[in-house]
Parts: C-alpha cells; sequence; structure tokens
C-alpha cells in the first residue's frame, strides 16, 4: 500500500502516460480517429478518448477494457509496460 500522496500521484501520472501511449499506438494501428473510437466506446465522448490519449484522464478498469476490446487489442497490451 502506497502511503505517501506525492508517490501516489507519480505512479498515477506513469499509469496514465502508459496508458495513453498504448491507445494512442493502437488506434493509429487500427486507422481510427478519436471520434470513431468514442462512438464505439458505450458512453465515451471524443474529449474524453482525447484525455485518455493525452495522459490527462484516469480510466476505470471496465472502460480498460472497453477501449481494448474497440481497438482490437487485448487488456495486456493496454497496459503493457505497466
Amino acid at each position: 500500500m502506497i502511503k505517501d500522496n506525492a508517490t501516489r500521484e507519480v505512479l498515477r501520472k506513469y499509469m496514465r502516460r502508459v496508458i495513453a501511449d498504448n491507445a494512442r499506438a493502437a488506434r493509429q494501428r487500427a486507422g481510427m480517429t478519436q471520434r470513431e473510437v468514442a462512438q464505439l466506446v458505450a458512453g465515451a465522448h471524443e474529449s474524453y478518448i482525447r484525455g485518455v490519449e493525452a495522459g490527462t484522464k484516469d480510466v476505470s478498469l471496465v472502460r480498460a477494457i472497453e477501449i481494448a476490446d474497440v481497438l482490437g487489442i487485448s487488456l495486456a497490451d493496454l497496459v503493457k509496460g505497466l
């Protein structure tokens, strides 16, 4: 358990960055736009997908599974590097 808030924030930013980089790369490989991904992820807006790829949005486990599925990759591939 991480008790230090500064350490927790550093870890959180790192996790966002890894997911951002993997999501962007997978989307580009799939030849999709952020808007197309958002339309296929239930309840997601393009601004949310943009935030995920920018590393500024937290991603729940359920949302991560949905994004990975839309991008045609496994959850393991989406979080690869963590």
